[in-house]
């Protein structure tokens, strides 16, 4: 008899084979150009997770454990009834982390569905990956043809965005699944601006159809990767002072207001809950805590983003552009130079060597933070982190040299050398890229069994309980003290169940009021209730868990739940009906 789920994973299967029959029917009625457009995506996608052909997934890879923990976060609280998932009630040993909280999952619903549907971890993960590849495939090329106009200009963008050496290391030595989730909303946000920029930007119609493609872009980026939003602003921002005389004009400032609104609207469903955490309760990050805003140290030297070979996993591997990207920069610096730059490129050019000073040691990060006012400014953890955003204005640069290439009159570069180019050095860098990673990498393989509350350590749990002493000083929970018991000083005591966020338990009390400390950090949601359907105050206990007073003499069950506030669901709902809404204008205008 085959199981229950070999059934459920046969279904997906024969579905996606159907869906491939029939989109294999519809590539053959299209255009031979649209055949060329797809293809190009295709083999994109393709290239950009030749790793994953390699077997299993990274061990040394930074960040997978704790993004697999997620996704097995989100099957588990579907399982148990607490959908969308707020807290994972299997995290810190079953004491819970409101990791969908502080790290926005919405891309990881699809990788839990396949969980969910009975396929491994290692198979879910990766199939995550080819997907993230396909959509920043997608979002690459419809923008950029739509900024650069040529199909052809476009597919090379393509090609050398979503093949960058950065974006590789992301995508297979760090797994930094938030960074590489808001690289699929970078184009629509580079096409949103130039557009707001635009002499077209002149009407209302316009300026909101611009505010929405921005809103999208921004709501895609935060609901991905907080540390992406604020550099993402920040360069809005070095954007918005760079071309004041533009900026400082009627439609774009209505542009970016309206885009800001509908943002944080489109946004709500995530940004709510975090706001309304960080009202209620006092959260420390650990990796503040270590890190600090002092993060100077952590840059790069500049022979950094030169070095196209380094092999080592233990390291960030390869921080750098990569060669076809550092190529482009050099070239736009000697068309500078010789003064046969246009306005556009010469703009880029300094915006991209802006931020690629920013991911530098040199960068004076120590200074700006030991500024009050500017201290949010250097909360990146690593400045290094720019290196994504530059990726992006170097390939408007390449995009750019080849839609003026006939102005810069220089015999090595015509339309055709360069794309020929700009291919070869993509791909070459993938494989090398490859080779490196199968040399070094630690390949494991993932299976199907979520494991025991041992599998989810208490380490990845960054956003701690905290609770303030006075203004200088405060003490976070200690992990270490988690007995993973009901604790207190009563008669008797039975759980009845303990699953997912909820625990209901028979208590048998002495003659006094009792404190009884529950298994779970006291994140904002939770409520006691006994079997009179009496609710009880809950409070910190010593070490920042649910606790609450058991009077005297009493005898019965006791239920603990987890809810959620109504104005949460007000704002999911807000949020869905936004970006429905913000998506049919975009495509009718």
């Amino acid at each position: 008899m085959p199981s229950h789920d070999m059934i459920k994973r046969s279904i997906i299967i024969i579905l996606f084979l159907i869906i491939l029959i029939k989109l294999l029917f519809i590539f053959r009625k299209q255009s031979k150009s649209d055949k060329t457009i797809w293809l190009v995506i295709l083999f994109t996608t393709v290239i950009s997770s030749a790793p994953l052909f390699l077997g299993g997934l990274n061990n040394n890879g930074h960040d997978l454990l704790f993004h697999l923990f997620r996704i097995e976060g989100i099957v588990h609280e579907y399982k148990t009834g607490h959908f969308p998932a707020r807290i994972y009630s299997l995290w810190v040993a079953g004491h819970g982390y409101p990791a969908p909280i502080y790290y926005g999952d919405i891309l990881l619903y699809f990788p839990a569905a396949l969980r969910m549907f009975g396929f491994s971890m290692n198979f879910a993960f990766k199939a995550h990956i080819v997907f993230v590849n396909l959509l920043t495939a997608i979002t690459s090329f419809v923008c950029f043809k739509k900024i650069f106009k040529k199909d052809t200009i476009a597919e090379v963008l393509t090609f050398v965005f979503c093949l960058n050496t950065y974006r590789m290391t992301d995508l297979y030595i760090r797994y930094s699944v938030g960074e590489f989730s808001a690289m699929i909303f970078f184009p629509i946000i580079t096409l949103a601006v130039y557009r707001i920029y635009s002499d077209k930007n002149n009407s209302f119609s316009q300026n909101l159809c611009n505010a929405l493609l921005l809103s999208l872009g921004m709501t895609g980026v935060v609901t991905s990767h907080t540390l992406s939003v604020l550099m993402v602003s920040y360069t809005l921002l070095l954007i918005f002072i760079l071309l004041f005389k533009k900026s400082f004009t009627f439609n774009v400032i209505r542009s970016y207001i309206i885009a800001v609104v509908f943002t944080f609207i489109s946004s709500a469903f995530f940004l709510i809950p975090m706001l309304d955490y960080f009202r209620k309760t006092t959260i420390y990050s650990d990796m503040t805590l270590q890190h600090g805003v002092h993060v100077q140290e952590e840059g790069v030297n500049i022979s950094w983003l030169f070095d196209f070979f380094t092999s080592d996993p233990g390291s960030f591997v390869q921080l750098t552009p990569g060669m076809i990207l550092m190529l482009t920069l050099l070239v736009s610096i000697f068309l500078w130079v010789t003064r046969k730059a246009t306005k556009e490129l010469k703009f880029l050019t300094v915006v991209s060597i802006l931020l690629l000073f920013l991911t530098t040691k040199y960068f004076p990060w120590d200074a700006i933070a030991d500024i009050n006012y500017l201290k949010t400014l250097t909360q990146v953890q690593y400045p290094w982190r720019y290196i994504e955003i530059a990726c992006m204005f170097l390939t408007l640069m390449l995009g750019n040299i080849l839609s003026e290439i006939d102005t810069y009159r220089l015999s090595l570069l015509n339309t055709k050398s360069v794309t020929m180019t700009s291919a070869i050095l993509s791909v070459a860098g993938v494989v090398i890229f490859t080779l490196l990673f199968a040399g070094t990498a630690d390949l494991h393989k993932y299976g199907y069994a979520p494991g025991d509350s041992t599998y989810y350590p208490v380490g990845v749990a960054e956003y701690k309980r905290a609770k303030k002493i006075d203004d200088y000083s405060f003490y976070l929970t200690d992990y270490t003290r988690y007995s993973g018991g009901i604790e207190g000083d009563f008669s008797d005591i039975e759980v009845i169940k303990n699953e997912g966020l909820n625990l209901s338990f028979y208590v048998k009390n002495k003659e006094k009021d009792t404190e009884v400390i529950l298994p779970r950090t006291n994140y904002p949601g939770y409520h006691v209730k006994d079997e009179n359907n009496h609710s009880y105050d809950i409070y910190d206990s010593d070490n920042l868990l649910v606790a609450f007073t058991l009077p005297a003499d009493y005898e019965g069950n006791i239920y603990l739940t987890y809810d959620t506030p109504w104005y949460w669901n007000v704002a999911m709902i807000a949020s869905f009906f936004t970006i429905i809404i913000s998506v049919i204008v975009i495509v009718r205008n």
